[in-house]
C-alpha cells in the first residue's frame, strides 16, 4: 500500500469511516496511541490502560509531552519523531510501569509528517499470562498450546516456593487493592495486623511490606507463635541471661527482636500467644523495650512488629483470651487478605506458577489443558492458596503424561478433598453420560436463562457477571435464548 493509500485509510479509520486498522487498534497486548502532526493525541486504544494504567479518555486531545511536564512519563518520542522524521524505539516508563515504544512516522505528499503511530508494548511474562486468562473466562476458545508457552515462560523465570523467593502471583482486583495498601503503608513504623484464613499467604504480604520499607536492608524475622511451647516462646522472642536455664547456653541467648534490630519482626498466629507474654509484648510495643529471660536491665529495641492470625480476635477478647490494649497496639493498620473463594481469578495464574515450580523441582514435564485451569476455578479450596499448591505438586507427580487434563485433576483433587462448587452431577440425570464440556455448557445456558429473566438487558447480565456485553449476547444467541428486552433483539 502506498503512502498516500495509507494516509487515506488512516483519516478514514480516525473519522469512523473505515475498520481497516481495527486488526492493530483492537489488539489486547500492544498499545496504540495516534498523534497528530503537532503532538496532539487523536485516539488510544483499550489495551493501552494495561501496559501505562493511563486511561484513554485522560490521553485523548492532550500533547505526550503534558505528562512529561507533570513527572507521569519520563519521556515522549513523538516529539522527537516529528523533529527528526524518523521512527524511534525505546524504553518508556510511566508510573512505575516499564515498557517498550515503538514511534513510527506517517508522512503526507509534501514530505511531512502528518501522523505519529506509537506502538507500546508490555514485556511482562505475568501480564501476558493474566490478560490472556482473563479473555478466556469470556471466550469459549482453546489455548492449549498457547498455555504450555506462557508456563515455559514462567518456568525460565526461575522463581522459588518459599520464603523471601516466592513470588505475589494475582489478577483479583481483591488483591490488587491489598497490594496498594501494602504500597502506602510500607515506608512508616506503624504496627500492623495481618487477618485472613489460614494458607491464604499472609507472610508474603508481611515480606512485603518489609522489601517495600525503609527497613528492606535490615532483617526479617518471622516466628509461629503457635508452633513453640509457652516456656520456650518467651526466650525465644527476648532472648535469655547467661544461667537462665539449667543446660542453657552460658554465655546467654539472643531473642529474635534483637536479631531483628533495625528492621522487622513477623508474629504469626498472634492469637495463640498467651496472656503472660501478652503482657511482656505490649511493654515491648509501649516503651521499645525487652528483658531478657532471667535478666535486669532493659534492652533497647528498634523493630517493626506485623502480626497475622486466623482468629477472631474480637471473640478472644469477650472471652478474655486476648488483651483489648495489646489488640489495639498491633491493629494500627488491619491488612485482611482475602480467601482464595473470594479471588477466583487468581487460581489460573498460581496454578502455572506452582506447576513449573514442581516441574522444575521433580524434574516432570507437564502442562494443563485450558478445561483443567476452568475446572480449578470451580474447586474449593479451604485450605486456600497453601491447598492449591500441595493440589498441583500432587498433580506433578501423579498425572499421567505430559498434559494435566480435568480427568487426572479431579482423582488428585479428591485425594484429599471431595468439596466441588458445581452441582451433583451424579444426582441430576441431565447430566448423565454428558462430557466435561456438555456440562459446563448446560449449566451456562441455565445461569444466562436465570439472569435474562432477572434483569432488563444484556447489559445489566453482563455487568453483574463482571464480562464484555458482546460475550453475553454471543453466549445467549448460541443458546438460542432470545433476551427479553426489545432493544436487545439479535
Amino acid at each position: 500500500m502506498n503512502q498516500n493509500k495509507l494516509l487515506e485509510e488512516m483519516e478514514a479509520f480516525l473519522n469512523g469511516e473505515s475498520n481497516t486498522w481495527d486488526l492493530i487498534f483492537d489488539n489486547r497486548f500492544m498499545g496504540v496511541i495516534i498523534c497528530d502532526e503537532k503532538g496532539d493525541i487523536l485516539k488510544v486504544n483499550h489495551a493501552h490502560r494495561y501496559v501505562t494504567g493511563l486511561l484513554p479518555e485522560e490521553l485523548v486531545g492532550r500533547e505526550m509531552a503534558e505528562f512529561v511536564k507533570i513527572g507521569l512519563v519520563d519521556k515522549a518520542l513523538t516529539p522527537l519523531v516529528l523533529e527528526n522524521k524518523k521512527p524511534i524505539l525505546a524504553e518508556q516508563h510511566c508510573g512505575g510501569k516499564s515498557y517498550l515504544v515503538q514511534s513510527e512516522p506517517m508522512f503526507n505528499d509534501q514530505g511531512d509528517v502528518k501522523y505519529v503511530i506509537s506502538f507500546l508494548f508490555d514485556v511482562s511474562i505475568e501480564r501476558i499470562l493474566r490478560t490472556v486468562l482473563e479473555n478466556a473466562k469470556d471466550e469459549d476458545i482453546q489455548i492449549h498450546e498457547k498455555l504450555a508457552e506462557w508456563q515455559r515462560l514462567f518456568r525460565e523465570e526461575g522463581q522459588g516456593i518459599g520464603g523471601q523467593e516466592q513470588k505475589l502471583v494475582y489478577q483479583s482486583k481483591a488483591m490488587e487493592e491489598v497490594l496498594r495498601l501494602v504500597e502506602r503503608i510500607a515506608d512508616s513504623d506503624a504496627a500492623v495486623l495481618i487477618t485472613g484464613e489460614s494458607g491464604v499467604g499472609k507472610e508474603l504480604i508481611a515480606r512485603e511490606i518489609h522489601k517495600q520499607s525503609k527497613r528492606k536492608d535490615a532483617p526479617f524475622v518471622s516466628i509461629n507463635c503457635g508452633a513453640i511451647p509457652e516456656g520456650l516462646l518467651e526466650s525465644e522472642l527476648f532472648g535469655y541471661e547467661a544461667g537462665a536455664f539449667t543446660h542453657s547456653n552460658p554465655k546467654g541467648k539472643e531473642g529474635l527482636f534483637e536479631v531483628a534490630g533495625g528492621g522487622t519482626i513477623f508474629l504469626d498466629e498472634i492469637g495463640e500467644m498467651s496472656p503472660v507474654l501478652q503482657v511482656k509484648l505490649l511493654r515491648v510495643l509501649q516503651e521499645n523495650l525487652i528483658r531478657r529471660v532471667g535478666g535486669i536491665a532493659d534492652i533497647s529495641c528498634d523493630v517493626r512488629v506485623i502480626s497475622a492470625t486466623n482468629a477472631d480476635l474480637d471473640q478472644m477478647i469477650q472471652e478474655h483470651k486476648f488483651r483489648k490494649d495489646l489488640f489495639y497496639r498491633l491493629n494500627v493498620i488491619p491488612i485482611h487478605v482475602p480467601s482464595l473463594a473470594e479471588r477466583r481469578e487468581d487460581i489460573p495464574l498460581l496454578a502455572c506458577y506452582f506447576l513449573n515450580y514442581f516441574c522444575r523441582k521433580h524434574g516432570r514435564v507437564k502442562q494443563f489443558t485450558f478445561e483443567a485451569l476452568k475446572c480449578l476455578m470451580s474447586l474449593t479450596f479451604e485450605g486456600n492458596v497453601r491447598e492449591l499448591q500441595n493440589t498441583v505438586e500432587r498433580l506433578v507427580l501423579l498425572s499421567p503424561g505430559e498434559s494435566i487434563s480435568v480427568d487426572s485433576l479431579l482423582p488428585a483433587y479428591h485425594l484429599n478433598n471431595s468439596r466441588i462448587l458445581m452441582t451433583d452431577f451424579s444426582a441430576d440425570t441431565k447430566f448423565a453420560d454428558k462430557s466435561y464440556k456438555e456440562i459446563m455448557e448446560i449449566q451456562e445456558k441455565e445461569l444466562l436463562s436465570h439472569y435474562n429473566e432477572k434483569c432488563g438487558s444484556t447489559y445489566e447480565i453482563a455487568r453483574i457477571l463482571k464480562v464484555n456485553q458482546s460475550t453475553v449476547w454471543r453466549k445467549m444467541k448460541k443458546y438460542k435464548i432470545v433476551p427479553l428486552n426489545v432493544t436487545d433483539k439479535f
